[in-house]
């Protein structure tokens, strides 16, 4: 059983939570102020006021991929408002930078893109998810969702190909 308070999961667990936010980092575009460490800690915080603690290593970096999506889906929403003047950005040298200080719609359009494939096959979008925010492996993902191995490969080709249908519709 793990405890999230219990500080003998933090050796390892921690160290691959903030690499997998690295690497969810390293895709966002220049002038992001989210680090990866903010990424993890955020996620840790909601995995604390959520009521049912993860059992498993596996069942806590599911819920992190869960708490880390979140973050981030969050973080560019909160960007591009409007009463927060989202829209608007800092120009330092040149005209080219302000194209990366945009906030990333693809990051909303995969969370919309998602939110409708949950509906369409609920297993499908809970392996990307896990794969794509949590970095988890097949055989992970596979404990978490309850299906073998092959079937998680099988649900990451057609959630991958409908997903790249939606976002090019």
């Amino acid at each position: 059983m793990i405890r999230v308070c219990d500080p003998t999961w933090h050796p390892v667990l921690y160290d691959r939570l903030r690499q997998q936010a690295r690497r969810l980092m390293a895709l966002e575009r220049a002038g992001h102020t989210l680090q990866p460490t903010a990424l993890v800690h955020e996620g840790i915080i909601r995995l604390f006021r959520q009521l049912k603690s993860p059992q498993t290593e596996e069942e806590l970096l599911a819920a992190m991929a869960v708490n880390m999506r979140r973050v981030l889906v969050d973080s560019v929403r909160r960007k591009r408002s409007q009463k927060r003047g989202g829209h608007l950005g800092w120009v330092d040298l040149s005209i080219d930078q302000v194209a990366d200080l945009e906030p990333r719609e693809d990051l909303i359009a995969l969370d919309e893109a998602l939110d409708r494939l949950e509906a369409v096959d609920a297993d499908a979008a809970s392996v990307v998810v896990l794969r794509y925010f949590g970095g988890m492996t097949g055989l992970e993902i596979s404990c978490v969702v309850g299906v073998s191995p092959r079937s998680v490969d099988r649900l990451w080709v057609f959630a991958r190909s409908w997903l790249l249908r939606e976002l090019r519709a």
